[in-house]
């Protein structure tokens, strides 16, 4: 009898079969390189296009250089061996940017000549240029350029030294230095702080001011399951650790300023100031800067500094509620400090009992047993309760609408009560003093749980 192939075979070691191929096919390209490789082949060279200098002195003789452009007229002054703006000797600048642009200058190379004796410098943006730099060295000679127009191809700008018409084509990132404002060199930077290290945030808007203080997490508590953040105004409450990293940490640790608007203003009003202000403090060190709005733009002045600095029209730190960065679970009580939860939703009324021998626990519900996942299923319902927004002048009249109370192992007692506040909310009193008010659906949905949950208990 003929014997048969087993189709099964290639279906299921097709797979290796297609690896041994695509490697036998790899060491035949390898073999096949090996045996025609020329070791005296060299790859084709490259060779590098010449620059054409056009001004070589050492930068470290330069002692100052002037900058004119359709955004700005500055001067940077080499002062007891630093670089500072003149006229404004306080501003922080970043050295290397400022050395980088000196060095540029001193020595500016061309990568190519267009023109020599041009005619028309007009043509190339050279009659009226759109940066002017002057070169002043420490024996006091100059040394001044233009620079006109961008290349058609957009690969630089045409440029042309004083009292010559040989137009030559700088470079793109070359002759960008030189057209940009000062606020390019300036530093812009307000925080640079490890946002693991701070301790205090103090954010004022509008006469309303929020102030969070860092709590270090029970020794032994598993990270994220607490919060570390206390809100202390104008809320007292535990504040939301994800909350507070997205809206004020992460933001506020690292804050660059977009530009300068303005230094030495004499009228801080045009710049919305009118009391805002933020305090971030580490173990090590404080930030303070006020902060103003005008026309949907931020700004903010550093304490003990005069230059106003444009932050842009978003800034989340400054655009947070209290309630959005608070903890909005009312109910979060671990359940293993707990003896005995009452509840009354909307006439809908049981009692939850825990009882804890060692490690173990048994769950009761109005007296009669309950399973310990349904038990624990109801209870993170009742523990996600949420809150909606803050009460304002709330009135508790009559008997609450609903109520849940927990007694804990230690005697103390927690008591929620709900009363009617509008339409589709309840204000919440918590222990007595109301805050919030929460969707009514939310206890009816609640409600609904427990009368199943009772149901399917009772069978």
């Amino acid at each position: 009898m003929e014997k048969k192939e087993n189709p099964s075979f290639f279906k299921k070691y097709w797979k290796v079969i297609v690896s041994f191929a695509v490697i036998f096919a790899i060491l035949g390209t390898a073999y096949f390189f090996i045996e025609n490789y020329d070791p005296t082949e060299k790859p084709a060279e490259q060779t590098p296009v010449p620059l054409i200098p056009l001004i070589s002195v050492d930068a470290s003789l330069v002692s100052q250089v002037e900058v004119q452009n359709a955004l700005d007229s500055f001067t940077f002054l080499r002062s007891e061996g630093k670089w500072i703006i003149k006229d404004k000797a306080s501003v922080a600048l970043l050295v290397e940017r400022v050395d980088s642009l000196v060095y540029s200058a001193a020595t500016l190379s061309a990568t190519r000549c267009v023109a020599k004796d041009a005619s028309d410098l007009g043509a190339y943006g050279l009659q009226n240029p759109q940066a002017t730099v002057k070169l002043v060295h420490q024996n006091g000679t100059e040394t001044t350029f233009f620079i006109g127009n961008i290349t058609p191809a957009g690969d630089g700008y045409y440029a042309c030294l004083a009292n010559t018409k040989d137009v030559y084509i700088l470079a793109a990132g070359t002759a960008g230095q030189f057209c940009t404002s000062s606020d390019a060199f300036r530093v812009l930077t307000l925080t640079a702080l490890n946002h693991t290290q701070i301790r205090t945030v103090s954010i004022k808007k509008d006469g309303v001011q929020i102030r969070l203080r860092y709590v270090a997490p029970p020794e032994g508590a598993y990270p994220g399951s607490v919060s570390t953040w206390q809100m202390e105004s104008p809320l007292e409450r535990p504040a939301s650790n994800t909350e507070v990293r997205k809206h004020i940490l992460s933001p506020i640790s690292n804050l660059n300023a977009i530009a300068v608007a303005e230094d030495n203003p004499k009228d801080k009003s045009r710049y919305g100031f009118s009391g805002d202000a933020v305090s971030v403090s580490t173990e090590t060190e404080t930030v303070s800067f006020a902060v103003g709005n005008k026309d949907g733009i931020y700004y903010a002045m550093l304490d003990g500094k005069s230059a106003v600095y444009i932050l842009g029209p978003q800034i989340p730190f400054m655009e947070v509620s209290a309630f959005d960065l608070v903890e909005k679970e009312t109910n979060l009580i671990p359940l293993d400090t707990v003896e005995k939860i009452e509840m009354n939703l909307e006439g809908v009324s049981a009692t939850l009992r825990v009882e804890t021998e060692g490690e173990t626990m048994r769950f009761f519900v109005n007296d009669k047993p309950a399973d310990e996942d349904g038990f624990k299923y109801l209870y993170m319902e009742i523990a996600g309760l949420s809150v909606d927004g803050v009460a304002k002048s709330p009135k508790a009249v009559g008997t609450p609408a609903a109520s849940i109370v927990y007694t804990l192992l230690d005697g103390s007692a927690t008591t929620l009560s709900y009363y009617p506040y509008d339409s589709f909310n309840y204000a919440l009193y918590e222990n007595g003093e109301c805050t919030f008010f929460i969707k009514k659906t939310r206890l009816s949905n609640l409600a609904v749980s427990l009368q199943n949950y009772m149901q399917k208990l009772n069978g």
